[in-house]
């Protein structure tokens, strides 16, 4: 697995745009800049500075060439790779940029001091938060009051807590700034409910929002009389963010009526919106009250699935007041009509709700013909632990790999490393398993064994996980042979001798943290994390995503055709030109043509790009995170990840706004048609094709 770009794909990208014409749209970026195009030195500069960004590696002399380049744009890249390379030697240069008069430079600098999060740093991002400051560059101010909230510090809290009081709300030069600072403040934890609470009388709808988001986050209860009012907005995402915090935790520390929640729970339900509907479900199921089983039950009958999906899960945690559900969930459960996910749902739910009274589900199930279903009912044979190994073990000779790789997982987390000589038999015969998943577990159980009789298969495993694609059962097998110096043995020298060259560098790097210097003297040190792309690849995505003018950069459309309908996207090359050239090259590979939807979290997204279909999967390599500016808003595409720079083609749609997640994750699209159509999908349901249309086509 390659830990940057894998050399091509950026040439695929070339070439696709050369030969296929593009569908193209213009939009614009939000950046101030020369309506000239970067001359060729400029391009070779900020080709350079990509090239840092994808190598994580700082070069001081490089960023400050760019920091004090006259275009305005290089000055805005070289403050953004200061921030995704997060080295703090760059943490000077940022601070000056801050002061550039450039407005786009300004706020990349406050971006960058951001992911940062240097404290130190608090005292300048104050400072554009001084009215005279503010209200000349208001755009510089909020992504300063969004550094502060990422900062955290006493300063930084007191000042942001300071404007949210001071500040008038009904000010439309404030506006942008405030909806940042309501969202810094939801994470900051000591600003008080009253600073926040003033914001919601504003007239701009996006400021409301934030005010909602921010007191559905506080601990104060003070918060919940106004999100009682809220709920009322006439905004539906004002809505939403009000019902999310009315809990029964939230409404413990109150003096309001448990009916009057319930019953603006109740009406939220029925809203005609979809994220007011979903929220006030999962908040209504925090109560212990036969209304609002009554309401939950009624919800799982409902036309739209994810209020199926949100109701069951709902029900799940409810316990015993809740167990006039669970034949309503059994029949789910086993409707063969219903699709799988919803299935796989209830059947979850009703072992949360019962586990006892659901074991007869279970069985019934086994060998039902989807294999989310039997998943599912891995999971509830889990709960059982040990004393369900026989039907685990059945499961774990499952056709479907990823049925059998959570079986093998079940019996090694139920038996542990005391009880794991039971199923001895068990992991030798699966060993040979054809599936990585499967071998991942079962590696696991022989680490636990701790069996030098073992040692030989486990250097037949190792050698035969040298042709995977992927590195999990190398890495595996390493800690399997590393475990049994546990026993007194030195595993080590036979090891190396059989396999003088070193593997894949994750595998490389798993053998030095576990054998130390054997493992240095035999593979040498793990190799650093370097591109391999020519330097031309980095100049053509300069010259394609970030030379031309905001105004004249067009940038392409993709449809991506559901079971639901279509949904375009607009990529954001120009904040994120590595995800956007990985992307483009996969769509030319037909990689996600038929490829199921993965995973769901209602009324927060939905997340696609796996071609196992279980969120274990990906192209075999990993690209380079693109934290930008952009907000995740309703309909924002972001990069899935499992750790820091681990994305590969895994993505996710936004239902709507999720401020937690700005700068975490690379926003690299927008939905601008079918957003109705991703209120529908289901994990299971497929990606028909992904591809680029002509402007002609858009919203078709």
């Amino acid at each position: 697995m390659a830990d940057s770009m894998l050399a091509g794909r950026c040439l695929v990208f070339i070439i696709a745009l050369a030969s296929t014409g593009c569908a193209l749209v213009a939009t614009p970026a939000p950046v101030e800049s020369n309506p000239e195009p970067l001359a060729v030195a400029d391009v070779s500069l900020a080709a350079s500075l990509l090239r840092l960004e994808d190598s994580r590696g700082y070069d001081a002399a490089t960023v400050e060439r760019a920091a004090t380049a006259d275009r305005p744009e290089l000055r805005a890249r070289a403050a953004l790779a200061i921030g995704r390379i997060r080295d703090p030697a760059g943490l000077e240069t940022a601070r000056l940029l801050l002061q550039d008069p450039d407005t786009s430079v300004a706020a990349s600098a406050a971006f960058a001091l951001g992911l940062l999060a240097d404290s130190a740093s608090a005292t300048a991002l104050v400072e554009r938060l001084n009215p005279d400051i503010l209200s000349a560059r208001p755009t510089v101010a909020a992504e300063a009051a969004t550094a502060l909230g990422r900062i955290s510090s006493p300063e930084a809290d007191d000042a942001l807590g300071h404007f949210l009081t001071s500040a008038d709300p009904q000010s439309d030069e404030v506006q942008t700034v405030a909806a940042s600072a309501l969202v810094a403040a939801a994470g900051a934890g000591d600003i008080p409910v009253e600073a926040i609470a003033r914001w919601t009388l504003s007239q701009d709808v996006e400021t409301r929002r934030q005010a909602a988001y921010a007191l559905a986050q506080a601990t104060d209860p003070g918060a919940v009389g106004i999100l009682m009012g809220l709920a009322e907005d006439p905004d539906p995402l004002v809505r939403a963010s009000a019902v999310r915090g009315l809990t029964s935790t939230a409404l413990s520390g109150t003096d309001l009526a448990l009916d009057s929640v319930i019953d603006q729970l109740s009406r939220a339900i029925e809203d005609y919106a979809y994220a007011p509907r979903i929220e006030a479900a999962r908040s209504i199921g925090t109560y212990s009250s036969a209304r609002a089983v009554q309401a939950l039950r009624r919800l799982l009958a409902s036309e739209h699935p994810h209020d199926a999906v949100v109701a069951s899960e709902a029900l799940g945690r409810m316990g015993e007041v809740a167990l006039a559900a669970l034949p309503d969930l059994h029949g789910l459960a086993r409707d063969p009509t219903q699709l799988a996910y919803e299935r796989a749902t209830a059947i979850r739910a009703s072992l949360e709700l019962d586990r006892e009274g659901s074991r007869e589900l279970l069985r019934s199930l086994v060998d039902d013909s989807s294999w989310r279903v039997r998943s599912a009912v891995v999971d509830g044979f889990a709960r059982f632990r040990q004393a369900a190994i026989p039907e685990l073990e059945i499961l774990a000779h499952d056709a479907d790999q990823r049925v059998a790789a959570d079986a093998v997982q079940a019996i090694i987390i139920s038996l542990g490393p005391s009880e794991i000589g039971r199923v001895r038999p068990l992991l030798l015969e699966l060993l040979g398993s054809p599936f990585v998943g499967v071998r991942v577990g079962v590696l696991q159980g022989f680490a636990w064994l701790q069996d030098a009789a073992t040692f030989p298969l486990l250097l037949d495993a190792f050698d035969v996980a040298r042709n995977d694609d992927e590195p999990d059962v190398g890495v595996a097998a390493v800690e399997a042979i590393a475990d049994l110096g546990l026993i007194g043995m030195a595993p080590e020298r036979a090891f190396f001798a059989r396999f003088p060259n070193p593997p894949a560098s994750e595998v490389h790097q798993r053998a030095i943290a576990r054998f130390g210097d054997p493992a240095t003297r035999a593979w040498g040190d793990a190799p650093p994390v370097v591109p391999d792309e020519p330097t031309a690849d980095y100049e053509a995505l300069v010259t394609r995503w970030i030379a031309p003018h905001p105004e004249t950069n067009a940038l392409p459309q993709i449809r991506i055709d559901t079971e639901e309908g279509p949904i375009d996207i607009v990529l954001r090359g120009d904040q994120a030109p590595l995800t956007a050239a990985n992307f483009l090259a996969l769509i030319a590979a037909r990689f996600f043509d038929g490829q199921e939807w993965a995973r769901l979290v209602p009324a927060f997204m939905i997340q696609g790009g796996d071609p196992n279909g279980d969120t274990t999967g990906g192209p075999g390599y990993t690209i380079r995170d693109e934290p930008n500016r952009i907000r995740f808003d309703r309909g924002s595409v972001g990069m899935a990840l499992s750790g820091r720079d681990s994305a590969g083609s895994q993505f996710f749609v936004a239902h709507s706004p999720q401020p937690g997640l700005d700068g975490e994750f690379t926003v690299f699209a927008e939905v601008v048609a079918g957003q109705e159509a991703l209120e529908r999908l289901l994990p299971g349901q497929r990606i028909l094709s992904i591809r680029e249309i002509a402007p002609s086509e858009e919203g078709c």
